[in-house]
């Protein structure tokens, strides 16, 4: 009896435990190639744009590749948000592509 009593509390802590422990930071490294981007103030108005999005860490943009490159906090960046931010623009851009995923 005495041994059920441990188990369960001992159980029951774990549990506890590990369903109050923070959300993991998971950071993810997003490629998108961007076929018009040609001139530094329009990489300006991307940056700035990024600038507004929530969970953008970092980015890097290239005007050799056509490249922006972004690490993201995975949970509280939306793909979607991204894409909706380009649309209202007007800018062109291939699908974004998940690189790396960091823990």
């Amino acid at each position: 009896m005495r041994t059920i009593c441990i188990t369960l509390i001992t159980t029951s802590l774990i549990a506890f435990y590990s369903s109050s422990s923070p959300d993991l930071n998971y950071m993810a490294k997003i490629s998108v190639f961007i076929p018009t981007l040609n001139s530094t103030p329009f990489m300006q108005d991307i940056m700035q744009e990024i600038e507004g999005l929530d969970g953008v860490e970092s980015q890097n943009i290239s005007l050799e590749t056509k490249t922006l490159e972004m690490i993201v906090d995975y949970n509280s960046f939306s793909v979607k948000d991204f894409k909706n931010s380009f649309d209202k623009w007007g800018w062109a851009f291939e699908d974004p592509i998940v690189e790396d995923v960091y823990y």
